[in-house]
């Protein structure tokens, strides 16, 4: 019996639910939505992909870049916020397919005049924040010529599988 619970301990512990964050600036000029690794051999808190989009632009147009950690684009980056804070940041590179609008205007900003976008949510793991609660965050668009856009942004926990 006791092999069995063990058993199942086990398997329920490896289980690895996606986890992330929605997110809308406040001026709902931009959307950006993050979400984690789900293997646990990778770490489950880990970003997998961040996706930003213009929730202006019209059907088929409005997602402007999708940055993955798999191709190198997404890291997570030091914190603008405080020491318990997110940062997540996706690297402008246009060799990449995932950098689908050059063109796309971010905040005032020409996709293809960004070095980085970056979303700074006010979590850490280990804050008990449940599926659909809420959370600040900061937008920060880091410009090829220096320049910086930040934008305020509440983001919203996303939780599979609960």
């Amino acid at each position: 019996m006791k092999a069995v619970v063990a058993a199942l301990a086990t398997m329920i512990a490896a289980q690895a639910h996606a986890d992330g964050f929605v997110c809308t600036t406040e001026s709902g000029n931009l959307n950006v939505k993050v979400y984690n690794n789900v293997n646990p051999k990778t770490g489950t808190r880990t970003p997998a992909r961040m996706i930003v989009s213009n929730p202006n632009e019209a059907a088929g147009s409005k997602t402007a870049a999708v940055f993955n950690a798999d191709s190198g684009t997404l890291t997570m980056g030091d914190t603008e916020m405080s020491a318990d804070t997110n940062t997540y940041v996706g690297k402008v590179d246009l060799r990449f397919s995932e950098i689908s609008a050059k063109d796309a205007n971010l905040l005032g900003v020409r996709l293809a005049d960004l070095a980085s976008v970056s979303l700074a949510v006010d979590f850490k793991y280990g804050d008990n924040l449940a599926q659909g609660e809420e959370v600040d965050a900061l937008v920060t668009l880091q410009q090829r010529d220096g320049g910086t856009v930040k934008e305020q942004a509440l983001c919203t926990r996303y939780l599979k599988g609960e």
